[in-house]
């Protein structure tokens, strides 16, 4: 849907030699990043399967963390509205999350979120955040 947030990615190429190849190439393309020039990869997340709804076609998405000590230079393209930068100590902090309420078939269902400023983080991205932040806890 128009205006939610997300991270870079999309489908796998013919040409790309495997998820991380993809993931690399795709946030060239939306961002203008080179994450093997400007951070070091941190690791894999779990599989993340979109397929849970009818009303939509299955994607299996691959999410990686990369580690980047100052923000690049960016150039996002057409796909991109707009670039958020989220800390990582504000996602830490469980007080910063909140109930949202969203309509789904005539149906108002309740789910978990982050609001940071005015950008409402939830659904896929927030699993993947949780996941990620869930890993950090457990290192340190």
């Amino acid at each position: 849907m128009v205006g939610h947030m997300g991270f870079p990615g999309g489908r796998r190429d013919p040409g790309d030699e495997s998820n991380l190849r993809c993931a690399l190439r795709e946030t060239e393309e939306e961002l203008g990043v080179d994450l093997l020039h400007c951070g070091t990869q941190l690791g894999e997340l779990t599989d993340v399967n979109t397929g849970w709804r009818a009303d939509r076609p299955e994607m299996l998405v691959t999410p990686f963390v990369f580690q980047v000590n100052e923000v690049p230079a960016m150039t996002p393209n057409d796909e991109v509205a707009e670039v958020v930068w989220v800390p990582l100590d504000f996602l830490m902090q469980p007080d910063k999350r909140e109930p949202m309420k969203w309509e789904w078939k005539g149906k108002t269902l309740e789910t978990d979120s982050f609001l940071y400023a005015s950008y409402r983080i939830w659904g896929l991205s927030l699993m993947m955040i949780d996941e990620m932040l869930m890993l950090l806890r457990d290192e340190a």
